[in-house]
């Protein structure tokens, strides 16, 4: 497949320098700010691949002031200055306040799909700034050969010099192949992009990339390397640690156990002392509840005897109205007795209730 090439030449002109073989491009573009020009390119170029363009170009889209000198080719947009030492006879004819079209709005119409392009910029007070400025457009990568007007002096005001815009282009892989000195004031330089060496600069510039990434890396991994070495020996410290409480719980733990079994047994031994102490007391309480319970039915018994004696000394009181003082005394001793026996009844009756709330406690 035929790769199409384009050919775009800034400041026309004549055409005449350099000299370029249109049969080599399937398109070219070319473009001037003097309408003179154009209208002689137009009569000379009816090709339907040829397009001309009358333009006046800077950096970007916009107003500017447009000096025509009595040698119409060096018209420009900055005033000249060392020009006027190649030409003293050089005189202002005109100045005007003109549109302007940018340098990338002309390249990106064109819609450039490759580098096997060809830029003539025959616009030297412009040339380094068009340079700089299709490098910032990334442009600059569709040429494969840049043709510029050159020259040993600063024609123009705020011109670049032939060095700076040399430096320019050879900082993007461009190198002078060819260097056309029919005028030796202004020699046409011919910039041809060297690939293999912006190969060679990118694949140096990744490697370099690669370096640094890969010193990054081991850096880290050292780093990380060494993380990990002093994270390995902490956690030993504390597994060290951890085993020695883990032993010291283990030995309190089993000591605990000792002591708990100890008080345990303690605690059976006064548990089944206690339990037997019970059971003797609650013998021994059955036992003096019966003998309470003995006692009582006895009291009860001479109760009802002395309550049967008592009945029958009432009805001898009658019969012996005459011992009566004898008779009341016995009866006063009758009664302070039947008032004994009663209090022991209450007494004995009280023990009974102590012991039976003894005997029903669990």
């Amino acid at each position: 497949m035929t790769t199409n090439r384009n050919l775009i030449w800034l400041g026309a002109g004549n055409v005449e320098q350099p000299q370029v073989d249109f049969d080599d491009y399937q398109h070219i573009l070319l473009v001037d700010a003097r309408e003179s020009a154009i209208s002689a390119l137009a009569k000379r170029y009816g090709a339907s691949n040829i397009q001309i363009e009358h333009t006046i170009i800077a950096v970007e889209t916009g107003k500017a002031n447009f000096t025509t000198y009595n040698l119409a080719e060096f018209s420009a947009i900055k005033p000249a200055t060392g020009l006027k030492t190649i030409f003293p006879g050089l005189k202002v004819n005109q100045e005007d306040i003109v549109t302007t079209k940018a340098i990338g709005e002309i390249v990106l119409s064109l819609n450039l799909d490759n580098s096997a392009n060809t830029l003539i910029i025959d616009v030297p007070d412009l040339a380094s700034d068009f340079i700089l400025e299709l490098q910032k457009l990334d442009l600059l990568k569709h040429f494969v050969t840049i043709i510029i007007l050159s020259s040993e002096h600063v024609l123009y005001k705020d011109m670049q010099s032939r060095d700076k815009t040399e430096e320019a282009l050879k900082a993007q892989f461009y190198q002078i192949t060819a260097e056309d000195n029919t005028d030796p004031d202004l020699p046409y330089l011919t910039f041809t992009k060297n690939f293999i060496a912006q190969e060679i600069s990118t694949l140096t510039l990744s490697n370099a990339m690669l370096s640094e990434q890969l010193e990054s890396v081991t850096k880290e991994l050292d780093i990380n390397k060494q993380q990990a070495e002093q994270q390995k020996i902490e956690l030993t410290k504390q597994l060290e640690l951890a085993n020695q409480l883990v032993a010291l719980m283990k030995q309190q733990t089993e000591q605990q156990n000792e002591e708990l079994t100890k008080q345990l047994e303690l605690a059976n031994q006064q548990v089944a002392l206690m339990k037997q102490q019970a059971e003797q007391q609650k013998v021994e309480l059955l036992k003096q509840l019966d003998a309470a319970k003995t006692q009582q039915e006895n009291l009860k018994e001479e109760l009802a005897q002395v309550k049967k004696d008592f009945s029958s000394q009432l009805v001898r009181i009658t019969e012996l109205e005459k011992t009566n003082c004898e008779l009341l005394q016995v009866n006063t001793d009758l009664s302070k007795r039947q008032q004994a026996l009663e209090h022991e009844i209450q007494k004995a009756e009280v023990q009974i209730d102590i012991i039976k709330e003894l005997l029903l406690k669990p």
